[in-house]
């Protein structure tokens, strides 16, 4: 299957970003770095991406003490993208939300348990996966 511009881009990203970490730079550091370069949309999803993992590790937010934080995080997210009409977390994603949702898991657990935990979380665990193996 042939990948669109969007996920091309989005795959870039992700390489130069994962570079920049293996030299030693902290991830979120990296990400809104590339972020504020890359211009476009990339700033706007990185924030919603950070935003969103910040609001599931604080122990004052009612999402960091729901059942299922993560896939409610995703359903979140996806009605901030989508509209609130986004109930399903089994609907068609674009890559935006994909894209998103594997720097929440990228910030949330790191490469190797966000692998592990991408196989239990609805949506397009593929296409996750593969955006997150990227930083191996």
């Amino acid at each position: 299957m042939k990948k669109s511009t969007k996920e091309a881009r989005f795959e870039r990203f992700l390489l130069s970003v994962a570079d920049d970490v293996k030299k030693g730079t902290p991830l979120r550091d990296a990400l809104e770095l590339h972020a504020m370069q890359a211009g476009g949309n990339l700033p706007q999803l990185v924030v919603m991406a950070t935003g969103k993992y910040q609001e599931a590790i604080n122990p004052y937010s009612p999402l960091s003490h729901q059942k299922g934080v993560d896939a409610k995080a995703f359903a979140s997210m996806g009605k901030l993208w989508q509209g609130e009409g986004y109930d399903d977390p089994q609907a068609l994603q674009g890559a935006e939300d994909i894209f998103v949702q594997s720097l929440y898991l990228l910030l949330r657990y790191g490469v190797t348990k966000a692998l592990e935990k991408n196989k239990s979380l609805p949506g397009n665990q593929k296409g996750r996966e593969r955006l997150l193996r990227l930083f191996l």
